[in-house]
Formats: C-alpha cells, structure tokens, sequence
C-alpha cells in the first residue's frame, strides 16, 4: 500500500502543485471539500431517484449491444 501511495499520480501532482508554488495546502483542501460535497450530493440524489424504466437502458450511450445480449452473443 504504501509503494502505492508513492506511485500515486494524484499523490505526485499534488506534491509538485505545491512543491512549484502553484498551489497551497489550503487551496487544494478546499477543492476536495468542494469536490467531496459535490460526490456526496450526486450519490444522494442517485439513491434517492426512481429506477428508470428498462426503455431508457440505451439512452445516451454509444452503441445499442441489446441485440447481442438477448441472443446471448458475445462480439
């Protein structure tokens, strides 16, 4: 785990915002608040939302697979 952390390229960038001056602890604390409420608030709006129905499964996605998975077909 801890070989990890080190490797980490968020843990990297973080360390070189700060090391170079282009950001302070306290600045880049903030923005994980932010982001953390923002995560938060997009979680309790997901469990709190209805089921949509099975129609909108292919909604907004890139390609319609509905086809090969009722035939049971692997591409």
């Amino acid at each position: 785990r801890k070989a990890a952390m080190a490797a980490d390229p968020v843990v990297l960038y973080r360390a070189w915002l700060i090391d170079n001056g282009h950001a302070t602890e306290a600045a880049l604390a903030e923005i994980e608040e932010q982001v953390t409420a923002a995560i938060d608030d997009a979680v309790e709006f997901a469990l709190n939302s209805p089921q949509p129905d099975a129609s909108e499964l292919y909604t907004d996605v890139f390609g319609d697979e509905s086809a090969a998975m009722l035939n049971g077909v692997s591409r």
